[in-house]
């Protein structure tokens, strides 16, 4: 299914895209991966920041993009799957690099 492409849905999209502080987010996403001794999915680390305010639902959604972030530029690795609950489904699961 192809993506509409509109003047006013690229612009609406463009300007969401603007609001978002990268840096931030993906500190915040580092930030819970270095507290956990063991590899998050991206919905745990989700609900980890949801429950401290810092994204306003408590969905992969909100951390997913970062993630990818972090992972091209090698700050966080993906370790593995692992199977989801929620979802029943095979799910990455992802640490900070360490060193």
């Amino acid at each position: 299914m192809k993506r509409a492409k509109t003047a006013t849905t690229a612009r609406t999209r463009r300007e969401s895209n603007e609001l978002v502080n990268r840096k931030r987010s993906c500190q915040n996403v580092a930030a819970v991966l270095a507290g956990s001794e063991k590899p998050l999915t991206a919905r745990e680390i989700a609900a980890e920041l949801y429950s401290y305010g810092l994204v306003d639902y408590p969905i992969r959604q909100a951390v997913q993009p970062r993630l990818t972030e972090l992972v091209e530029d090698g700050d966080v690795i993906v370790t593995g799957k692992v199977y989801d609950t929620e979802t029943k489904r095979n799910v990455a699961a992802y640490m900070l690099r360490k060193g």
